[in-house]
């Protein structure tokens, strides 16, 4: 054994095929620092960089020495290049028969949901691990096998296609449908129960309504009951409007013809009725003047009024009729005012 002065070739440092450690506060190459140091704040996101953070001096987490050191640029670009992005869900319920998310109590519209994804995964540790559409045969509490993984690169775009037939026998009840995702290796068999969604990354819902119609049509009797409003409902002959909202307006229309006593019905909660319009644009109802019996040709249930079986789950409902008995064969449409 023998003492050399050793020599550094500044041309060639460390060794092909292993790891080289340089050490020093700071490391510099040709004067500028290779670690990233500056004590600013951000002051709006940059990708994955979020407003506000900042780079000062000692504030990076370093997994190799143990302890805080500065930002070394390969961290900096990480997280710049390699940002986390989340999944986005969509999801569209419609019913086909009104066109809406609202449906007629006591039927059974086949619902068309519609659920799209878009994922962002890094890596296969970020694939999506499962996924369910619950309210609809591709829900994890009725599918059969096992995870739907779906696995593809950043932009990766899928949809998934349901019809789903639902039932409500009671007024003003949603029915929810919800797409939900995992993508932190959760998976079906660990889920169950009421707790559905919990346990999955994300989700969306979406909501149909059951609510009651309004209706319009010509009866030859005048009784403001409970079976006359059952008639009304049941009649092939009545105009029938499964209305969510009635606008800024706060009117609907009719367009019917007939002759008879004209009768309007509706879900009680809109209140009175404030005036009714013909055809020709001409007030034939005004609540102003009710009271004086001016200005009025209709007279009206006072109380709620539920319909005999078999529609007493519309629920409660007012029921507007003339107090004379009146026809129309034109093309034009009545219009009541709330």
């Amino acid at each position: 054994m023998k003492w050399d002065e050793s020599t550094v070739s500044l041309a060639s440092v460390g060794t092909l095929g292993s790891p080289t450690y340089i050490y020093g506060s700071t490391v510099s190459v040709n004067g500028i620092p290779v670690e990233f140091i500056n004590d600013s704040y951000v002051p709006a996101t940059a990708s994955g960089i979020p407003m506000g953070a900042s780079f000062a001096a000692g504030t990076f987490n370093n997994p190799i020495a143990g302890t805080y050191t500065n930002w070394p640029m390969s961290e900096v670009l990480r997280q710049y290049l390699y940002p986390y992005i989340e999944p986005v869900l969509s999801l569209s319920v419609v019913n086909p028969v009104t066109g809406t998310t609202y449906a007629e109590v006591g039927t059974t519209p086949s619902i068309q949901v519609d659920a799209s994804l878009t994922m962002y995964p890094r890596n296969s540790s970020e694939w999506i691990s499962d996924w369910t559409l619950i309210g609809t045969t591709y829900s994890h509490l009725t599918r059969t096998g096992g995870p739907q993984v779906i696995q593809g690169l950043p932009g990766t775009y899928v949809t998934v296609s349901a019809i789903a037939p639902t039932y409500s026998g009671t007024t003003n009840v949603s029915k929810t449908y919800t797409f939900a995702i995992s993508n932190n290796g959760n998976t079906a068999s660990i889920l169950s129960g009421p707790g559905v969604p919990f346990g999955f990354s994300y989700s969306v819902s979406k909501d149909i309504e059951f609510i009651s119609p309004f209706y319009s049509s010509f009866e030859s009797s005048t009784g403001l009951t409970g079976s006359k409003l059952a008639s009304i409902i049941g009649s092939t002959y009545s105009i029938k409007k499964v209305i969510p909202f009635i606008g800024l307006s706060q009117s609907v229309k009719f367009s019917l013809n007939g002759s008879g006593y004209l009768h309007f019905a509706y879900p009680y909660s809109y209140g009175p009725i404030q005036t009714i319009k013909d055809p020709n644009g001409f007030i034939i109802h005004d609540m102003s003047s009710f009271s004086a019996s001016l200005y009025t040709g209709f007279t009206y249930s006072t109380n709620t009024l539920s319909p005999s079986s078999p529609y007493s789950y519309y629920g409660n409902y007012r029921v507007y009729r003339t107090i004379h008995a009146c026809s129309y064969t034109g093309g034009g449409e009545f219009e009541i005012i709330f």
